[in-house]
C-alpha cells in the first residue's frame, strides 16, 4: 500500500511507478520508508530512524533483464521467483546484513542489486549509485545496471539487455 503526500507547485517533470509530479512525497508501507519525487525519479529518504538490518538475502530463482516496466513489476518478479515478502535490496542493505554476518556477502551468481540516489541519518550528503536501468524500465543494449558480483561481492554493473536474477532482502 502506497499513501501519497502531495507538495503544492509546478509540476517539471513526472515520477512513474507509482505516478506522481516532481515535489511529491509518498510513504510506501511495504518498504515502510518515504520516497520523494525529484525530476523523474523516486528517491528514498530515512527520516526518523536507522534502517533496518535485513533478516535474509537471496537470489530469485529465475532472471531478467534490465525492463521490469518499474519497481512494482520487480516486487511481483521477485515474489513470484524465490523471495517472497522480500523486496529489492540496496548497496546499504548488503552493507548492514554483511556486517551482522561478520563477513562480507557475496551472492551465488551475479545479481541485479537496487541502486539510486538513498539518503542516510548517517550523512546528509547523498550516496550516489547509477540507478538500475532507468529505474527497472530499460534493456537497452549499452544502459548499465548495477550488480553485485559473485566473484569478489562487489558492486560492478551490467548490461541492461543481459539477464540476472534479482537480489532480494527480507526484514
Amino acid at each position: 500500500m502506497v499513501i501519497a503526500l502531495f507538495a503544492h507547485g509546478i509540476a517539471h517533470a513526472a515520477c512513474t511507478s507509482p505516478a506522481g509530479s516532481e515535489g511529491d512525497v509518498r510513504y510506501d508501507t511495504t518498504d515502510k520508508g518515504f520516497y520523494f519525487c525529484e525530476g523523474a525519479m523516486w528517491l528514498g529518504l530515512c527520516v526518523s530512524r536507522l534502517p533496518a538490518t535485513p533478516t535474509d538475502v537471496r537470489v530469485t530463482t529465475a532472471s531478467h533483464d534490465g525492463d521490469f516496466g518499474g519497481l512494482g513489476s520487480v516486487r511481483t518478479f521477485i515474489a513470484a521467483n524465490g523471495c517472497a515478502n522480500h523486496r529489492p535490496c540496496h548497496l546499504e542493505d548488503i552493507q548492514r546484513y554483511s556486517m551482522s554476518q561478520s563477513s562480507a556477502y557475496t551472492p551465488p551468481a551475479d545479481a541485479w542489486i537496487a541502486a539510486g540516489q538513498r539518503y542516510t541519518v548517517e550523512s546528509i550528503l547523498p550516496l550516489l549509485v547509477e540507478p538500475t536501468c532507468g529505474d527497472w524500465t530499460s534493456n537497452s543494449a549499452g544502459l548499465l545496471g548495477a550488480v553485485l558480483r559473485a566473484a569478489d561481492g562487489k558492486i560492478g554493473y551490467g548490461d541492461c539487455g543481459d539477464s540476472f536474477p534479482v537480489l532480494c532482502c527480507a526484514f
